[in-house]
């Protein structure tokens, strides 16, 4: 088994920031490596509202960057992801903040279950 089939980023935040051509921004990145699509549907959770979900799908061998802004995710709010696929996938989440004078990169592995 390469990957696992439940993943949760409980620490979700899309800075406000933009500088120039470049927004702050988050990307779910998810990593395929078995021979079957993935079929996934991720959860947003929020502190004020309603959880939104959004579904896609990763072909054997390949790799989706999702980049959540656009998506809907609200800026400068902070929330939480859980997602659940239908074969085993990598998941990691980076944010690049650009608000400042210099970029800053954050990136990290969920937390996981079979």
């Amino acid at each position: 088994m390469n990957g696992a089939k439940r993943w949760f980023f409980p620490d979700g935040y899309i800075p406000c920031g933009k500088r120039g051509y470049l927004a702050s921004h988050e990307s779910l990145c998810i990593m395929n490596v078995n021979k079957e699509t993935a079929k996934i549907k991720i959860w947003f959770f929020f502190e004020d509202r309603d959880p939104l979900s959004h579904e896609v799908e990763v072909p054997p061998g390949r790799s989706l960057h999702l980049r959540l802004d656009k998506l809907g995710i609200p800026r400068c709010k902070p929330y939480s992801i859980m997602a659940e696929s239908t074969t085993p996938v990598v998941m990691q989440l980076s944010r690049l903040d650009v608000g400042k004078e210099h970029h800053t990169l954050m990136t990290t592995i969920g937390y996981w279950e079979e």
